[in-house]
């Protein structure tokens, strides 16, 4: 009973906040641009830079990117900025744009088999791989299902209860025709529950524990760990690794959406984690997916729920407080129903169940 009325107060907060922001934004229009205070009339990309930062120096939102962004047709991949590059702040009929111009020809190479070029030589990317890393391939969001019908260990060569790295495994359920060798190995983690409606799930977060590859198919197949992050019991869950790469290049962009979504959970170093507060450079898990039309550099403004608190004068009454912007968060990794997101600058210290919308719906 008392879940139920939780929910269902739940769901009319997040009506009002629904009935407010169409209110004040009867249409997901660009906003006026508004540039950072004192802006530099130009910048010279360095190593180490990113998108996100050097929009920052030009605008007070950074995601306003491509409503200025002037390419240049006569450089190569226009879109890409280099270290080196000179990033100039001009106006046009009176509106600001920016334009690139590249010092001398970028130098082209060729890729060697499992070799990748370090960033001197590479674009800048739109955020700090260094941050995401853990979230772009270990973690995985999966169905209804979860992990029920993937391969899994049933033992050891070694009779040990837990294996590591450097041991044999076998492992049941592995297609004896597979030409995949690569497999990450993981266990199931918590359901993501809907906010509104805690009997509808998500998806199942899975936690990683590490990897290996097939050294002999059949219908028990052997498995060799190559690598071990957490303790690997019988039972563990096998699937196939991807070897694609992350394409570190998109461009922000307000989040084209009317629907109201929520942080529902935190990731933290590529596993799980309970932690009800969010800072700047945290990962978060918001209900917005691929069936939301939600795509890779979506950004949305977060707000914290104004409280629900007692009416000093009139102690019978109680007033809510106003939603205050606690910050924005960049979509990096799209699911079904859920997303990645990475928290970029903060106002106030941001938690679960706090408020997700388009900029284009922000509170006035």
């Amino acid at each position: 009973m008392t879940a139920t009325l939780y929910s269902a107060q739940a769901k009319f907060q997040r009506l009002c906040f629904l009935l407010f922001v169409l209110a004040v934004s009867p249409a997901l229009q660009a906003q006026e641009v508004i540039l950072a205070e004192n802006p530099p009339q130009s910048y010279t990309v360095v190593q180490g830079d990113t998108l996100w930062d050097i929009a920052g120096r030009f605008l007070t939102h950074p995601w306003q990117w491509p409503d200025i962004w002037q390419v240049n047709p006569q450089i190569d991949n226009p879109h890409l900025i280099y270290p080196g590059d000179i990033i100039q702040l001009e106006y046009i009929n009176g509106k600001p744009v920016l334009t690139s111009r590249r010092k001398g020809q970028r130098p082209s190479f060729k890729l060697s088999p499992g070799k990748r070029i370090e960033p001197l030589n590479m674009a800048i990317p739109t955020i700090s791989l260094e941050t995401v890393a853990p979230f772009l391939n270990n973690n995985i969001i999966l169905g209804k299902e979860g992990l029920r019908h993937a391969p899994y260990i049933v033992g050891s060569a070694e009779k040990h209860l837990i294996a590591a790295a450097d041991y044999k495994v076998y492992v049941k359920g592995l297609d004896p025709e597979t030409t995949q060798s690569r497999y990450g190995i993981y266990k199931q983690g918590k359901a993501l529950l809907n906010p509104d409606n805690d009997k509808d799930i998500l998806g199942y977060e899975t936690i990683y524990l590490g990897e290996g590859e097939i050294i002999r198919p059949g219908k028990v197949a052997s498995f060799l760990i190559t690598k071990a992050q957490a303790e690997i019991l019988n039972g563990a869950r096998l699937l196939p690794l991807s070897d694609g790469n992350f394409n570190s290049n998109f461009i922000p962009k307000a989040a084209q959406t009317r629907k109201i979504g929520s942080i529902i959970s935190q990731l933290t170093d590529g596993t799980r984690t309970n932690s009800v507060h969010v800072g700047a450079n945290d990962s978060v898990i918001i209900n917005f997916g691929s069936q939301d039309n939600i795509e890779i550099g979506d950004v949305f403004y977060v707000y914290r729920k104004g409280e629900n608190i007692p009416d000093p004068v009139n102690p019978k009454e109680r007033i809510r407080l106003p939603h205050e912007l606690a910050g924005d968060l960049l979509v990096f990794r799209v699911f079904e129903k859920v997303s990645y997101a990475l928290v970029m600058d903060t106002a106030m210290e941001m938690r679960r169940g706090d408020i997700v919308v388009s900029p284009y719906m922000k509170q006035k």
